[in-house]
C-alpha cells in the first residue's frame, strides 16, 4: 500500500522540461544545446553574443522556431560578415584534436581574450559619469535579505524545482529581470539576450546566477560589460583570477553568513 502511494506521489509532481535544441545559421550547423523550452530567442542573442558570433542585436535578420518530434531547431539568420566569423570557428573547432597545438587552439576557443569591463563600458556610456564603486558597507546594507526575495521571481522553479536563474539587479540591488533554465549557461544567456534586446544599460547594476560561480560565466559577463557578478555559491580559483583580471567584483551570499566580497 506505501509502495502504491510512493507511485502516486511521484506522478503528480511537476518535472523539468528539456529539449534538444539545434542552433542554424544561415544554414549551418552551429551547437545543440539542452534548453527548457522556452524563451529562445532570448537564449540565441545572448548565446550568439557570448560565442563571440555576433557583436549588435542588428547582427541578427532573423529567429524562426521550429518544433519536430526530435526536439527544437532554432534557424537564425545573420548578417554575411557574422557568417564569415561563424565559418572561421567552426574550422578551427574541427581542427581542435590530435596534437599539442591543436590543444592550444581549442583552449584559446574556450576562453579568448576580452576587453576589460571599465574599456566596454568606457567604449558603451563614454558621455555618462562613472558612479563610484560602492564600499563593502553599502553592498551588504544593499543584499540584505536578497537571497530569500529570489523565489517569487522564479515562477518555473516554483512549479518544477531543479531550474537555474540569472537575475538582473539595478545599482540599489532590485531585481528588474529574471530568466530560468534547467542549464546555468542558458539561463544566463537568456538573461543577457533579454537585456540586449531591451538595449538595457548595463554600466551600473549587477548579474545575480544561482548556480555555483565559474570561469565560464565570468567570461560571458565580461564579454557583455557587467561589472558586477554575485552568485550564490562560491566561485572557483578560475573564476576569481579570471574576474580580478577583467575587472569585475564577485560576490558571493551564503546561506547564513554575510555577503563575502570579492575585488
Amino acid at each position: 500500500m506505501q509502495k502504491d502511494n510512493a507511485i502516486n506521489t511521484a506522478a503528480n509532481i511537476t518535472l523539468a522540461e528539456e529539449v534538444p535544441t539545434a542552433i542554424e545559421i544561415n544554414g549551418i550547423s552551429f551547437a545543440v544545446m539542452m534548453l527548457s523550452p522556452h524563451d529562445f530567442e532570448n537564449f540565441v542573442h545572448g548565446f550568439l553574443f557570448t560565442e563571440g558570433i555576433v557583436d549588435n542585436i542588428h547582427d541578427i535578420h532573423g529567429i524562426d522556431v521550429k518544433t519536430s518530434k526530435l526536439g527544437v531547431t532554432v534557424e537564425c539568420e545573420l548578417a554575411n560578415r557574422c557568417v564569415q566569423r561563424l565559418q572561421l570557428r567552426v574550422r578551427a573547432l574541427k581542427g581542435a584534436g590530435g596534437c599539442g597545438i591543436c590543444g592550444t587552439q581549442a583552449l584559446e576557443q574556450v576562453f579568448p581574450t576580452l576587453s576589460s569591463v571599465m574599456a566596454v563600458n568606457t567604449h558603451i556610456s563614454s558621455n555618462k559619469t562613472t558612479v563610484p564603486a560602492k564600499s563593502g558597507h553599502q553592498i551588504n546594507h544593499s543584499l540584505h535579505g536578497l537571497r530569500s526575495r529570489l523565489d517569487e521571481f522564479q515562477d518555473k522553479a516554483q512549479l518544477s524545482g531543479a531550474m537555474h536563474a540569472a537575475f538582473w539587479l539595478d545599482d540599489m540591488y532590485r531585481v528588474l529581470y529574471c530568466q530560468e533554465d534547467i542549464g546555468r549557461h542558458n539561463a544566463l544567456d537568456k538573461l543577457i539576450g533579454l537585456l540586449r534586446q531591451r538595449q538595457t544599460d548595463v554600466s551600473t547594476g549587477a548579474i545575480l546566477i544561482t548556480s555555483r560561480c565559474g570561469a565560464e560565466l565570468v567570461h560571458k559577463v565580461v564579454r557583455y560589460g557587467v561589472a558586477t557578478l554575485i552568485s550564490l555559491a562560491s566561485p572557483s580559483t578560475l573564476a576569481l583570477e579570471m574576474a580580478s583580471q577583467y575587472g569585475v567584483r564577485l560576490i558571493h551570499i551564503p546561506k547564513t553568513d554575510q555577503p563575502r566580497i570579492y575585488g
